[in-house]
């Protein structure tokens, strides 16, 4: 189980995962995939905030996604911080 309240490193990720999660092109399936695999969770509330800050999402859109939806998007994010040199994801809005 890897479990996200605050901070993430890249060791608590496996490097498949990392890799599969941020290629090129859409990787849902990739990213839905390791979720359940690695029973990926996070703070729902600290996540929508992190969420909203970057631009990505509204506060309505965050409201209206799925728990599944936010915890994937937060997984997707963290693949591709790692994927380009970053040891530590924070989920700090």
């Amino acid at each position: 189980m890897v479990n996200v309240t605050h901070i993430l490193y890249i060791e608590d990720l496996p490097a498949e995962c990392i890799a599969d999660c941020s290629a090129s092109g859409d990787v849902s399936e990739a990213v839905i995939h390791w979720a359940e695999k690695l029973n990926f969770t996070v703070d729902i509330e600290r996540a929508k905030r992190y969420l909203k800050s970057t631009g990505g999402w509204t506060a309505t859109e965050l409201e209206d996604s799925t728990v599944a939806e936010i915890t994937e998007r937060v997984l997707w994010l963290a693949c591709c911080d790692f994927n380009e040199g970053s040891d530590i994801f924070c989920l700090e809005a």
